[in-house]
């Protein structure tokens, strides 16, 4: 039987995420929560089937697998609290927004896998063939269950933004940690210039945009952020278009551009402002700037080590070697993997904590196109 554990993960813990898996299925926008919902419900069927009627199955396939049930739910709430916590969903983090994306495309493709690997299996598998068309299709919806797609995004945000966080830059806007990378003009007011110009000679050594705004003009301020986005759009650039002030300057010139810096001093109240900088190394651009690309590098890395433990481990689990070594893989393994993919994931995301932005990296495009 079911120890008394496994109902409250199943149906307490695992609630939000089977509400919202069932949910997002219902309107056709399937996403993580929707392939581990199924996956941990198929799991936990099996093994009531074996607590109740074990004896149809043969010996080898009376393994119940809650165990499984528990591990998927604890990754997908542990990678769910990572982004409540840390990317609030006012303002949204663009990257996330993509992973969701794939995720309506990825989902019901595995979900389309698995239910072919059951049919497979069940029509032309030995009897009895029920048991392994079973444990085939589970083993499909668990090693494919993209815990690890879930947390790519989020935990190298985290430690991009812890890394930020020491450096005495605050981000108020994860969407600018994101964009900071294609930064490609910067805007000073005359007041923090002295403190930027070894960050003025960085940028423009890698091919940004940097000029002096009088920001007592504020309709003429907010016309030269509209210049700058039109010169380098006739130039075949995306702008992305910062601004960097002590926070005395009007609350519209910081709106109007993509990502707002301020150096604050520690007399003066906290501005509204995307970045906000308690450091006067005076290089705090350049060190986002590079921080961003780096970031999004490692969001791309993440996203290989679950493509691969993917492309590998889905056919394995389906049991394309059983014909060569009359083995399939086993539930509890595919959920090991799954713990591996994710594993691989944290261990890359954790190199952004040692990352130092202010090193010379090779310049990349000042673009986002």
């Amino acid at each position: 039987m079911a120890g008394d554990h496994d109902h409250p993960v199943m149906f307490y813990s695992g609630y939000p995420v089977h509400v919202d898996g069932w949910s997002s299925i219902r309107d056709r926008h399937p996403n993580i929560n929707s392939l581990a919902s199924i996956g941990t419900i198929a799991a936990y069927a099996y093994g009531l089937l074996i607590c109740f009627a074990g004896d149809i199955f043969p010996e080898p396939l009376r393994t119940s697998y809650f165990a499984v049930v528990g591990i998927v739910i604890t990754l997908i709430l542990l990678a769910r609290l990572v982004s409540d916590m840390y990317l609030p969903a006012k303002p949204a983090f663009p990257m996330q927004m993509w992973v969701d994306r794939f995720s309506r495309v990825f989902v019901p493709v595995i979900i389309a896998i698995s239910m072919w690997t059951f049919v497979i299996w069940l029509l032309f598998a030995k009897q009895p063939s029920l048991p392994v068309a079973l444990l085939t299709s589970i083993s499909v919806l668990i090693i494919a269950c993209p815990c690890a797609l879930g947390w790519s995004a989020p935990l190298a945000a985290v430690f991009a933004n812890e890394n930020a966080g020491k450096r005495g830059i605050t981000i108020h806007t994860f969407g600018s940690l994101q964009i900071a990378q294609h930064v490609t003009d910067v805007l000073y007011t005359e007041t923090v210039m002295p403190l930027c110009q070894r960050d003025i000679q960085q940028l423009q050594r890698n091919g940004v945009s940097t000029s002096v705004i009088n920001t007592k003009d504020i309709e003429g301020s907010i016309e030269a952020i509209g210049a700058c986005r039109q010169l380098t759009t006739s130039l075949g650039q995306h702008p992305v278009v910062a601004f960097v002030d002590d926070g005395t300057s009007d609350q519209s010139i910081r709106d109007a551009a993509d990502i707002s810096f301020v150096l604050q001093t520690s007399s003066s109240a906290e501005p509204r402002a995307d970045v906000v900088v308690t450091e006067e190394s005076g290089t705090f651009v350049s060190n986002l700037r590079n921080l961003s690309h780096a970031m999004m590098l490692n969001i791309k890395e993440n996203l290989v080590w679950v493509f691969a433990f993917n492309i590998i481990g889905i056919p394995i689990a389906a049991g394309i070697l059983y014909p060569f070594t009359s083995w399939l893989l086993d539930p509890s393994f595919a959920a090991i993997a799954m713990i591996l993919s994710s594993l691989a994931v944290l261990l890359n995301s954790l190199r952004l904590r040692r990352y130092d932005p202010s090193r010379d990296l090779k310049p990349h495009a000042a673009t986002n196109s």
